[in-house]
């Protein structure tokens, strides 16, 4: 396994650095409908960094169980037998997108798998598939002006019926936890509380003339769209699925009691980490500027608030918010070895102020996890691209949703999808206030006067 051997320097040394091989922003098709304006989710009472066995995420335990139940979707005019060669028409997908039991031996690129790995095993995301593929009752254009919530409202209406029919699933399975509100902020507890934890509908197909409308434009979302209230569902398990957050009692109108999501016909692999983002809202307030998971990149690709440019995998500051691994601070003047990011649980990260809010972070990706999607992930996930040493740039803030983490590119450019984005030996091994990237901070506009080397 490479690993890179870094010295720290302060300014009147002489130098070489690192190179480069790529940086991962991947899907760059994938639009997410969360926004991060939307006020309920600057929930200040949120608990965020602790670190400890025993982490809440913003909604639900980054340390447990959930379990979830998936439901697949087809409209009624849904005819296309091309271009979808993983989900056959009027069948189920061909694919397992979760586990149904906790363990430690998941199948790959299902949310039981992806989540056991960012969490190293304490995090278990389990589940059922309906058994039954849903065709809704009207054709597509029926939806025509409505809001997503009326469709899922309709697709979850059916599932109940054939349920009552056939006996196919137990919903109180997923009623499992709700949520207390405590001084120190909000914590899940385990019980049940008649509302489902999380549901989860997936389209086969979204009609392109429904795409374009302002209730369909996105890929994922983090909700059901529709809310507690008159038209909520109550199910003949007596158990209640509502569109808004499953684990408070009064299900306040903010947030979804599960997740939409368009199925485009991609890869498995690319619905995995799609899904394991619109999960991750729930971990986290919202998107962050920058790179991770739940990364937009907006000021990177084009301004504006067009979010969905994120990383397969977890970064390290997720992960430290989450509880799962801490980034370690290095001084100048000091020797350390940086092994392979995501199989060793190692970043390290370099302060450039007495305050802690801004420093560089160092990442070696290697590619050992089948989620290390550097150098773009739709594009070569299984390939060598993008390989080596990736310097982020943080500016941490009170809010995560406004939490800034932007690359460093080693050949001084926006991320892209080549080999030059990543640092390594033999291209561009300077990282200092005159080189391109230079060390310049985002907090005063001045330059960090030190260097660091390879």
């Amino acid at each position: 396994m490479k690993k890179y051997s870094i010295i720290l320097f302060t300014i009147t040394a002489t130098i070489l650095l690192f190179s480069s091989s790529g940086y991962c922003q991947e899907p760059n098709n994938f639009i997410c409908g969360w926004t991060k304006e939307t006020p309920s989710m600057l929930r200040k009472n949120a608990t965020l960094s602790k670190i400890s066995t025993n982490v809440p995420g913003y909604y639900f335990r980054t340390t447990d169980t959930m379990k979830i139940l998936i439901i697949y979707a087809q409209f009624a005019d849904d005819y296309d037998t091309t271009g979808n060669q993983f989900w056959p028409l009027n069948q189920l997908p061909s694919f397992p997108i979760i586990d149904s039991v906790a363990g430690n031996n998941y199948t790959p690129y299902t949310l039981s798998h992806f989540f056991s790995q960012m969490s190293n095993g304490t995090l278990h995301v389990i589940g059922k598939t309906f058994p039954f593929l849903i065709k809704t009752e009207e054709v597509s254009s029926y939806y025509i002006g409505s809001e997503y919530g009326s469709l899922n409202f309709d697709v979850l209406r059916i599932m109940d019926s054939l349920d009552y029919t056939n006996n196919l699933v137990n919903l109180k399975e997923f009623d499992k936890w709700h949520m207390s509100n405590l001084p120190s902020g909000l914590i899940n507890e385990k019980g049940p509380n008649k509302f489902i934890d999380m549901a989860v509908i997936i389209y086969r197909r979204i009609p392109n003339y429904l795409k374009t409308s302002d209730s369909f434009e996105w890929i994922g979302k983090a909700d059901l769209g529709y809310n507690y209230g008159f038209d909520s569902l109550l199910t003949h398990d007596s158990i209640i699925i509502c569109g808004n957050m499953p684990l408070r009692d009064n299900c306040p109108r903010e947030q979804g009691a599960g997740i939409t999501y368009k199925y485009t016909g991609e890869h498995p692999e690319i619905l995995c980490v799609r899904l394991a983002h619109e999960f991750s809202h729930y971990l986290f307030e919202g998107h962050c500027d920058g790179y991770g998971l739940m990364g937009s990149n907006a000021i990177q690709f084009g301004g504006g608030e067009t979010h969905g440019y994120f990383q397969s995998s977890m970064s390290s500051i997720e992960r430290e918010k989450l509880g799962y691994m801490s980034i370690e601070p290095v001084s100048f003047g000091t020797e350390f070895s940086l092994n392979d990011y995501l199989t060793t649980n190692t970043a390290f990260k370099v302060p450039t102020d007495a305050s802690g809010k801004e420093y560089f972070l160092l990442e070696n990706h290697q590619k050992l996890s089948i989620y290390d999607g550097v150098g773009n992930y739709d594009n070569h996930r299984h390939d060598n691209n993008g390989k080596g040493m990736y310097i982020f740039h943080r500016y941490q803030h009170n809010s995560w949703s406004w939490e800034k983490i932007y690359p460093e590119c080693a050949d001084g450019d926006e991320p892209s999808e080549d080999n030059k984005d990543a640092w390594n030996i033999g291209y561009n091994q300077l990282f200092s206030p005159y080189s391109r990237p230079d060390t310049r901070l985002m907090s005063d506009n001045n330059s960090l006067e030190k260097l660091l080397f390879s």
